[in-house]
């Protein structure tokens, strides 16, 4: 693919999941998820049975784009399912993550970190 599609692509994309990104953490906020374990486990269990789904789809959404610090998320995982299934759970969403960053990184390559990035930095951690 050559480099300008590539960088169109990135940029369409990226564009595309931070307006996502931003509509779902607003929805959430306003529905005061955050405010306490409590309501976020209520959020989570208004889903039934999808809710272990959705709760594994923003873990390996964290990975890939961190809206909220890994810790929270593991740790809800955790007080929502218990420590097997919690961790189980959590393990699942980060591998995943872990895969479409990986994959991200070897379809669009080095050149994604100059969108990111200073090459001053780059560079930098280069040496």
């Amino acid at each position: 693919m050559h480099k300008s599609s590539k960088e169109r692509m990135f940029k369409i994309i990226s564009a595309i999941l931070f307006i996502l990104s931003a509509a779902l953490f607003v929805f959430i906020w306003k529905a005061g998820v955050f405010s306490s374990q409590t309501e976020l486990q209520n959020f989570i269990a208004g889903f039934g049975f999808a809710g272990i789904f959705i709760f594994i789809l923003i873990q390996a959404v964290q990975v890939v784009i961190p809206i909220i610090p890994g810790g929270v998320s593991c740790l809800a995982g955790v007080l929502m399912y218990g420590g097997w299934n919690g961790f189980f759970y959590n393990y699942i969403g980060i591998c995943m993550g872990s895969v479409i960053a990986f994959l991200a990184a070897k379809y669009f390559g080095k050149p994604i970190l100059t969108y990111f990035f200073s090459q001053k930095l780059i560079d930098k951690y280069e040496k």
